[in-house]
C-alpha cells in the first residue's frame, strides 16, 4: 500500500482502538474561487461521499464511516463504525477529495478544488487543460499550463507521440510499438512495475460459476505467462494476490493456481461437467482487455469450455450488464490492488509492467515553439515566453476515465513520479509510475 502523506490535513491524532481519527487542517488553504477550506467542507464532502443516495464512484471506500464531527473551524474527528487499517489510504483517493457545498450545482462542468492546478476548459472526449493555481498553499507547479488529451485508440496513441502532438503518455496502450520507440533516439523509454492488476472477474452467483469446482477449474486452465507474451508482449509477472510484486506484504501464490490443464478437466468432471459447459466473457475497451480476454477464451476451449466473447462499452451498458446479472466473466484491471479485493476470482492473472516514453527531445525547438516542455508533466521543461507549457495524453480507460484523472490533478501536482494530492491526504510516490512522453 503507497502511504499517505499530509495534504489539506497537516496532521492526524488516531484513537479509540483505531476507530478515532481527528484531522487537523492547513490554515490558509483556499479554494480555487478564493474561498477558505475548512473543517466543514471537510464534513460536507465526506457526508456527501457516503450518503445512501450518493453517486460516488468508489462509494465503499466511506462504508466504515460512522460519524464526521466539526469539533473547530480546522479539526474534524471521523469515527469509524470498526478499525479500518486502508482509512487513511482511502482518504488518498480522488474520490474523497473535499469540495466546497458552494460550488457543488457546478462541479461536473466547473470543478473547484484545492489543488496546485485550476480548471480552465473541457472539450468533452478531447480534452482538458488546467492552469497553475498561484495561490497554491503548497511547492508551486513547475509548468504554468497542462492539457490532457483523451486517445483510447493505440494506432492513434502511436500517431500522435510520432508526430510530436503529445509530449507524455503515461501508460501507453500499444505495448508492440515500444521497441520502435526505444530505436528512435528522439524518445526515451522507462520501465517500470505499477500497483495494477489484471483480473478474470467471476460472477460466482451463476451457474456453474457459483461451483468452486468449476472456478478452480478455470484458474487451472489460465496460463498467465502466455497471456502476458501474447497480449503485454512480455511487459508483466504472474501474480497470486491483489497486492503488486513490489508491495511488502506480497506473498507469491501463483502455485495455487499453477497452469494444468489436466487438472481442469479433472475438476470439471468432478463438478459434473465432463462435457464442459458454455460461457461468455465479456470485455471492455481497454486493448489491453481485448487481447488478452481472446487469450483466455481459447485456453478455456481448450479444456471444454466454450467461450463466447462479447466486448461492451463502459458507462450505462457495463452498469446494466452488473445490475441484471448479465455476465459470467469480466476481463478487466482495477486501478488499485485493493480495489476489487471482494471479487471472487481465481486468482489474479499478471501485474502490468508498463513502460514510460519520455518524449523527444525538443531542446534546439523550444526558443521557437510554444510547447516546449520535454519529458513527462514533472520533467525537465526549457522556458520560453509566456511560461512553461506541457500536453499530456492517456488512455480514456472509462467513458470519463479521462476527465477524472484530470480532475484529481487538479487537487494535486505535476511533479514526476508524483500522484496528485488528493483529499485530505496525499498519496505520496509510487514504487513506479509508468507512460510515454
Amino acid at each position: 500500500m503507497v502511504p499517505s502523506a499530509p495534504a489539506s490535513a497537516q496532521s492526524w491524532d488516531i484513537t479509540g482502538e483505531g476507530r478515532v481519527y481527528v484531522f487537523h487542517l492547513r490554515p490558509g488553504v483556499r479554494f480555487h474561487d478564493g474561498s477558505a477550506l475548512d473543517a466543514r467542507d471537510v464534513k460536507f464532502s465526506l457526508d456527501r461521499a457516503r450518503d445512501e443516495n450518493s453517486q460516488n464512484a468508489q462509494k465503499a471506500l466511506f462504508a466504515s464511516i460512522e460519524s464526521v464531527e466539526v469539533l473547530d473551524d480546522l479539526t474534524v474527528r471521523v469515527t469509524l463504525g470498526a478499525p479500518d487499517g486502508g482509512f487513511l489510504f482511502n482518504m488518498a483517493w480522488g474520490d474523497a477529495v473535499i469540495v466546497a457545498p458552494e460550488s457543488i450545482t457546478e462541479i461536473k462542468q466547473k470543478p473547484v478544488g484545492t489543488g496546485a492546478f485550476r480548471f480552465r476548459d473541457w472539450a468533452q472526449g478531447d480534452h482538458i487543460t488546467l492552469v497553475r493555481n498561484p495561490d497554491y498553499w503548497g511547492k508551486p507547479a513547475r509548468l504554468e499550463q497542462v492539457t490532457f488529451k483523451f486517445i483510447s485508440d493505440p494506432t492513434a496513441a502511436f500517431a500522435a507521440m510520432m508526430a510530436g502532438d503529445v509530449d507524455a503518455f503515461p501508460g501507453f496502450p500499444a505495448p508492440g510499438r515500444l521497441p520502435q520507440f526505444e530505436a528512435d533516439p528522439r524518445f526515451q523509454v522507462l520501465v517500470g512495475t505499477t500497483e495494477g492488476e489484471t483480473i478474470l472477474a467471476i460472477n460466482n452467483k451463476l451457474k456453474p460459476l457459483n461451483d468452486v469446482r468449476v472456478r478452480e477449474a478455470i484458474a487451472h486452465a489460465i496460463d498467465r505467462q502466455a497471456i502476458i507474451d501474447g497480449a503485454m508482449f512480455g511487459l508483466g509477472n504472474p501474480i497470486g494476490t491483489h497486492f503488486a510484486p513490489h508491495h511488502p506484504a506480497y506473498v507469491d501464490l501463483t502455485g495455487l493456481s499453477r497452469h494444468d490443464p489436466e487438472r481442469a478437466r479433472d475438476l470439471l468432471a468432478e463438478a459434473g461437467y465432463a462435457q464442459g459447459f458454455s460461457t461468455t466473457l465479456k470485455l471492455p475497451p481497454p486493448s489491453y482487455a481485448r487481447r488478452s480476454g481472446a487469450i483466455v477464451a481459447m485456453q478455456l476451449r481448450a479444456v471444454g469450455i466454450e467461450t463466447q466473447i462479447t466486448n461492451f462499452g463502459v458507462g450505462a451498458v457495463a452498469r446494466r450488464s452488473v445490475s441484471r446479472q448479465e455476465f459470467r466473466a469480466d476481463h478487466r484491471q482495477p486501478c488499485r490492488a485493493l480495489r476489487h479485493r471482494h471479487l471472487c476470482a481465481p486468482r489474479l492473472l499478471f501485474s502490468v509492467r508498463q513502460r514510460r516514453v519520455p518524449g523527444p527531445e525538443r531542446r534546439a525547438e523550444c526558443r521557437d515553439r510554444p510547447r516546449c516542455a520535454r519529458g513527462s508533466a514533472g520533467g525537465d521543461a526549457a522556458p520560453h515566453r509566456g511560461g512553461l507549457r506541457q500536453r499530456l495524453s492517456f488512455p480514456a480507460r472509462h467513458a470519463d476515465g479521462g476527465r477524472c484523472q484530470a480532475a484529481r490533478a487538479l487537487e494535486g501536482r505535476a511533479d514526476a513520479g508524483h500522484r496528485p494530492d488528493r483529499g485530505l491526504l496525499g498519496a505520496v510516490t509510487d514504487p513506479a509510475h509508468a507512460g510515454i512522453a
